[in-house]
């Protein structure tokens, strides 16, 4: 059990520490059956708690009686101490008669501690054997969105976790809050004719970094991807509807695509988006009924009030006509990673609060491509990000982040010919940003 007394060992002291003596839950629930078929016999509710408490409670439905069991077994995140002790564990039913039907359960999504939607394989422990399970669904839920029918599925109401959530006068007194959820909305122009190699690099580079933070920090990661054939400004406008933060929450925008800036509107200094596969410039009228100018998506994300809201385009910002070059490639490389530093992503993540706002390029200017590399601000700020977050950082800032990115922008740029045909000159991108925290 080493591994789980060090993960909450960490949380313990990470979120006490910088919170304040609040307890942060964290909540799923995995639906499970014995085959393929009936992948929802079974209902498990998983609570875990910054302060190392920890519940695992299991309702089992008979589909010809009609029935319900519930119980509870112990919860592990080690397969090896499972296989050692589930055996000999014998469930506690909270009620129910169906008692043949209990069981001790193991979920990979757990098996460093926190949750990893890409594991999906479950253990149980049944007639003497372990074998495998079949799941079918794995959510993140919020105390405030439990009901009170919902959780006298799993908990009695004289039991601590339904007292604290329903009876105020009863409860245990400690300050209780979920943990914050990790949204990340990734758009990318993948299909388009002439950039849509580098912005499926772009999402390559920045995607998994984006997912592997909320994952070492334990926060339930809401993701929503618009690439391909999905490609389209409502997809966008739908996307922002659906996010619906709350104030502990955090909300990452990522678009790669096409940009551009109107030669009349000095009210933005910051460009419109195209959102439409191999958009022309000769149909004004489409033009402006397909783009979106990011310091709007920018405001409606602000509205929404989360903790921390990071707003990244990688675009041009030229006038009509635009375009993003295919540079020559130069020979560059990414700082090494090496092991997760969670205290930095805390920091940098969960520490501050506002928002920002990052984007490739200064108005008139066009942002670079890589063949190889993708976009050369995603590049950079993909490896700026990581030699913190995997490296030696101590009290990482954005802004620091922010200013090596743009730096190395700046200067990575000037080794890519911008230069029209037998006229070679070098390229200039200057990035531009908007910090905004409190």
């Amino acid at each position: 059990m080493r591994k789980q007394f060090l993960l909450f060992f960490f949380l313990n002291i990470f979120y006490l520490c910088n919170f304040a003596q609040i307890v942060y839950q964290n909540i799923h629930e995995i639906k499970f059956g014995l085959t393929a078929a009936k992948n929802k016999d079974y209902t498990a509710l998983i609570i875990r708690n910054s302060d190392g408490e920890k519940q695992l409670r299991v309702q089992y439905f008979n589909s010809k009686t009609k029935k319900y069991t519930s119980y509870e077994v112990p919860f592990y995140t080690s397969l090896s101490d499972f296989n050692k002790e589930a055996l000999k564990i014998k469930p506690v039913v909270i009620y129910g008669t169906d008692t043949a039907a209990c069981f001790p359960v193991y979920f990979n999504y757990f098996s460093t501690g926190r949750f990893n939607e890409s594991k999906k394989g479950v253990t149980i422990a049944r007639r003497n054997n372990t074998a495998p399970a079949f799941i079918s669904a794995a959510t993140a839920l919020r105390r405030e969105d439990l009901k009170e029918n919902y959780v006298r599925n799993f908990f009695l109401e004289n039991e601590a976790f339904y007292m604290d959530l329903f009876d105020p006068s009863q409860s245990s007194k400690k300050n209780i809050q979920s943990v914050p959820w990790f949204y990340f909305i990734n758009i990318a122009n993948t299909l388009d004719k002439k950039i849509g190699k580098g912005c499926k690099l772009d999402i390559d580079n920045l995607g998994p970094l984006f997912r592997r933070i909320p994952l070492e920090l334990d926060l339930p990661l809401k993701e929503i991807s618009i690439n391909g054939n999905k490609f389209s400004k409502q997809a966008v406008v739908d996307a922002l509807a659906a996010v619906k933060p709350q104030k502990q929450d955090i909300v990452v925008f990522y678009y790669s695509g096409h940009g551009f800036s109107y030669k009349e509107d000095e009210a933005h200094k910051y460009p419109q988006l195209a959102l439409k596969i191999d958009l022309t410039i000769e149909d004004e009228k489409l033009i402006k009924a397909s783009t979106k100018n990011i310091e709007e998506i920018f405001e409606t994300i602000k509205a929404k009030d989360a903790r921390l809201n990071v707003v990244i385009s990688d675009c041009c910002n030229n006038l009509i006509p635009y375009y993003r070059r295919k540079p020559n490639t130069i020979a560059t490389t990414r700082e090494p990673a090496k092991g997760p530093n969670r205290v930095e992503m805390a920091n940098l993540f969960l520490k501050n609060k506002g928002s920002i706002l990052m984007s490739a390029a200064t108005k008139g200017q066009v942002a670079l491509t890589d063949e190889e590399l993708g976009s050369i601000y995603t590049f950079q700020l993909s490896n700026k990000l990581i030699a913190a977050l995997w490296g030696n950082a101590n009290n990482v800032t954005w802004e620091q982040i922010i200013t090596q990115t743009n730096m190395a922008t700046s200067n990575m740029s000037k080794g890519y010919d911008c230069g029209e045909t037998n006229k070679p000159s070098p390229c200039f991108q200057e990035p531009i940003y908007k910090l905004e925290l409190r």
